[in-house]
Order: structure tokens, then C-alpha cells, then sequence
């Protein structure tokens, strides 16, 4: 699947700049701000475990747009390889 194909929000997305003040959610945001809120709320990261540990979580999130480019990349690249006969048997295209 290339990024074309998938229905996604569109990247970056980045951990917005404060969290919810009654349920100290931590949002994952994108597109640019119109005043104090973003044009779009991707996912919120809940409280309920440590501070680092959800803010770990939301950089995750954060990532997925970049982590999929990169993999498509990598697919893409194994593919020219696969097409060059200097590679092994799987084929993603079939696979």
C-alpha cells in the first residue's frame, strides 16, 4: 500500500502542546493550529499509567506517519532488488 492509497489522516502528526485538563489525556494532533485548537485530533493517550510511559506512547503515535513512509521505502526498495535478481524468494508484490 502506498501512502497515495491510505486513508489516514495526513502527516506530520505531533503530541499536542497541552494535555486535557480533566483527564490529563495527552493528544496527538495534526495540521496547523486555527487559534488554540489543532485541525485535527488524530488519538488522545489516556492516563491511567505513568507520565513517561504515556508520553512514550503518544511520540509513538506521533511517529506512525514517518514509521510507514520509511516502510514503504524499505518495500519499495526490496521490490528493485527483487527486480535485479540479487534478491530472495519473497515477492510483497504476490505475498
Amino acid at each position: 500500500m502506498t501512502t497515495d492509497q491510505s486513508m489516514h489522516t495526513p502527516g506530520p502528526w505531533s503530541i499536542g502542546d497541552r494535555p486535557e485538563p480533566v483527564t490529563h489525556q495527552i493528544n496527538v494532533v495534526a495540521g496547523p493550529y486555527r487559534g488554540n485548537e489543532p485541525e485535527w485530533y488524530v488519538a488522545g493517550v489516556i492516563a491511567g499509567m505513568d507520565e513517561s510511559t504515556q508520553k512514550a506512547n503518544a511520540r509513538l503515535i506521533a511517529a506512525a506517519p514517518e514509521l510507514l513512509e520509511a516502510l514503504e521505502e524499505m518495500v519499495a526498495m526490496y521490490i528493485r532488488l527483487i527486480d535485479s535478481g540479487d534478491c530472495g524468494n519473497w515477492d510483497p508484490r504476490t505475498d
